[in-house]
C-alpha cells in the first residue's frame, strides 16, 4: 500500500510518524522538504489485480512456487511471494479482502516493472 510503519512507534502504518521523522530530518540538516524529495530514487510501480475463484488461489500461487523451484530462484514467503531481482521485485499476495491474488511489481523504469509483472502473472498461470 506505500503506506509507512515506524517501528519504534508502532507497527502499523502511521501516516503522522511519518511526517514527524520528515519534519525532524527538516529540523536537524536545515534541508528543505523539496531537497530531500529531489534526492530521492525514482521507481517505477505498478498493480495487477487477478481475479481467481476462491477454491483455486491457493493453487495458483503453489504454481508460482513450484515455478520458482524449477528456476532456482530465492524468494519470500512472508507475505504472500515476493522475488527480488538486481533491478527490481514482484510480489503475489492473496486479497484479504476479495478473491484475489494481487500482483505488485516495482523497478528502476516502467518497462522493467511490467516485465517483471508479466513474469509473475506467466508463473501464476494467469
Amino acid at each position: 500500500s506505500g503506506g509507512v510503519v515506524v517501528p519504534r512507534v508502532q507497527l502499523t502504518h502511521d501516516s503522522a510518524a511519518a511526517v514527524g521523522l520528515i519534519l525532524e530530518h527538516t529540523a536537524l540538516t536545515g534541508e528543505p522538504v523539496s531537497e530531500l524529495a529531489a534526492a530521492l530514487p525514482r521507481f517505477a510501480m505498478l498493480k495487477h489485480n487477478m481475479a481467481v475463484e476462491p477454491d483455486r488461489i491457493h493453487s495458483h500461487l503453489q504454481r508460482m512456487r513450484d515455478e520458482l523451484e524449477r528456476e532456482g530462484l530465492d524468494y519470500d514467503q512472508t507475505d504472500g511471494i515476493k522475488v527480488s531481482r538486481p533491478d527490481g521485485w514482484v510480489h503475489a499476495r492473496v486479497s484479504n479482502t476479495e478473491s484475489m491474488i494481487r500482483v505488485i511489481a516495482e523497478a528502476e523504469t516502467a518497462r522493467r516493472a511490467e516485465e517483471l509483472l508479466e513474469w509473475a502473472r506467466d508463473r501464476l498461470g494467469k
